[in-house]
């Protein structure tokens, strides 16, 4: 084969061979990719600028060299690939410490509004609670009210009918009025009806004892109440109303000593005892007592 080959191609053909021998010992020195570059360039317009296809091998070559040493170069620092990629991971870090602020804002703003939610529900429920206290209270007021106007609708039927009763019962029986008369000389106990128009009956204590002292005594009143309980009794009369009356006027407003034993002897006769009146006349201008203006002469 070298024998068939012209003198220019043997040349050629050398030039190839240490093409590549070349481009390694360049890469294990460093030189930079210019350098190479121009270096091949120049081995191949040395060799006379032959074929096409091996200047594209000594291209391809010189670009696989070009790429090792850029990823050699770009390896070469560490230092620098640190410090460009530290900038890279601190805004990442700074990115995740705003999410986790965000979230953390998010966190608190949901746990606030659940807490104002809980508190509304609360307030709420209590405001329910109240209001349903204060109808129930009303409602129970109303109906106490209601019950107490009905107690005292039936209490007022229930006195009315009491009060038909008595009346009905009173006017089925006799009352009459007992008019004591009291003095420190005599006691007078007169019977009447109702009216005092008509006498029932009358006794006084002068008509029960000899002595005349002794006629305003209490035993001459207890006397003459029992004689006038008698026929009282016997007439029909269930009640008295008593009118107590003393001398009045001039003379003594009090009553005298038969008094109070004439009105113990008829409410011991069994009779009903009403209204208990004095009735002992005052009166608003005196006459002039006896005895003159020295008084009486003893």
């Amino acid at each position: 084969m070298d024998g068939l080959l012209p003198d220019g191609e043997g040349e050629y053909k050398e030039a190839a061979d240490k093409a590549p021998e070349e481009s390694a010992a360049e890469a294990e020195q460093d030189v930079p990719q210019a350098e190479g570059a121009g270096g091949d360039k120049g081995a191949a317009a040395d060799a006379g600028g032959r074929d096409d296809g091996v200047n594209g091998d000594n291209d391809d070559d010189d670009k696989s060299d070009q790429g090792n040493d850029d990823n050699a170069g770009g390896q070469s620092g560490p230092d620098n690939t640190a410090a460009e990629d530290s900038p890279d991971e601190t805004a990442s870090d700074g990115d995740g410490d705003s999410d986790d602020e965000e979230a953390k804002t998010v966190e608190i703003s949901t746990s606030d509004a659940q807490a104002q939610l809980a508190k509304l529900r609360t307030a709420t429920e209590t405001r329910a609670k109240a209001i349903q206290a204060d109808a129930e209270s009303s409602e129970s007021m109303v109906d106490a009210i209601k019950a107490e106007d009905v107690s005292q609708a039936r209490r007022k039927q229930q006195q009315d009918a009491d009060a038909a009763q008595e009346s009905a019962r009173h006017e089925n029986e006799k009352w009459g009025i007992a008019h004591i008369f009291s003095s420190y000389n005599n006691t007078i106990i007169h019977m009447t009806d109702l009216t005092g128009g008509e006498t029932v009956a009358i006794s006084s204590g002068g008509i029960h004892v000899n002595a005349d002292r002794y006629e305003s005594s209490p035993f001459a009143a207890m006397k003459a109440a029992n004689a006038v309980i008698e026929s009282a009794r016997a007439k029909g009369f269930v009640g008295f109303h008593i009118r107590v009356r003393a001398v009045g006027g001039v003379g003594s407003r009090v009553p005298g000593p038969g008094a109070q034993s004439a009105i113990r002897a008829l409410a011991r006769g069994g009779f009903k005892i009403g209204r208990i009146d004095d009735v002992t006349p005052i009166p608003h201008d005196t006459t002039r007592k006896k005895g003159g203006k020295r008084g009486r002469r003893v």
